[in-house]
């Protein structure tokens, strides 16, 4: 985490032509593109200038990771920047069984275990799980095998004090963040919507992005945000 008059957020699009970079620090917001520079201050970034000049040249989900960090309630991440990634942390599942038909579906949800199995639904701590184990019911439909794959995961997650690169792909899964912005994309059509938060225990800041449709499936992916 860096902490100086000097912190800054950076986008780089290396694919396109010219390359973009995308520059946001307290004094305002700057995307280059090759020779051509154009700047504005952070308030007038959230308020739509460069709006679309940002989206052209990079995407949705880097557009709303800006207007996230260019809101007033956002000047102390810019003072103060944001962590790093968390190195060696096990990437866990969050998601077992399931599918049409399926007979039992089990997520890990923050830091609770809940799912259903036959119709019956389940909801339970980590503590819960491993000091009693899952329901009766929900261990004989699953199986020893599941049990037990399910068991390791809580196993490894129980002792980190936040879900930060442990493999989440939502914010649900993730657990304890507070949303700084949520933007639906106006012209997508399917779901498609991305959401940035702050992990309440380590102040990591993660873009959530979801697309798809709930008549098919859904598509989720978590990228961390950091300061330069």
């Amino acid at each position: 985490m860096t902490g100086d008059a000097d912190t800054r957020f950076e986008w780089k699009q290396p694919y396109t032509q010219p390359p973009g970079l995308l520059v946001l620090q307290a004094s305002g917001v700057t995307l280059t593109r090759g020779d051509d520079v154009q700047r504005v201050c952070a308030a007038e970034f959230a308020a739509g200038a460069l709006n679309d000049e940002v989206l052209a040249a990079f995407d949705f989900r880097t557009l709303v990771e800006a207007l996230a960090l260019a809101l007033p309630a956002s000047v102390a991440l810019l003072e103060r920047g944001v962590p790093a990634a968390n190195v060696g942390r096990p990437r866990v599942p969050r998601v077992f069984g399931g599918g049409r038909g399926a007979a039992w579906v089990v997520f890990i949800l923050g830091r609770r275990v809940s799912g259903r199995a036959l119709d019956q639904p389940f909801d339970i701590s980590f503590e819960e799980l491993l000091q009693l184990g899952l329901p009766a019911a929900a261990s004989a439909c699953l199986g020893e095998e599941q049990v037990a794959t399910i068991t390791r995961a809580v196993q490894q997650l129980t002792p980190l004090p936040c879900m930060c690169d442990t493999g989440c792909e939502t914010q649900d899964q993730h657990g304890r963040t507070t949303s700084l912005i949520r933007r639906d994309h106006p012209h997508a059509n399917v779901e498609f919507h991305v959401t940035v938060a702050q992990c309440d225990v380590c102040g990591s800041l993660w873009s959530w992005e979801v697309t798809g449709d709930s008549h098919y499936s859904y598509q989720c992916d978590a990228r961390r945000i950091v300061s330069a």
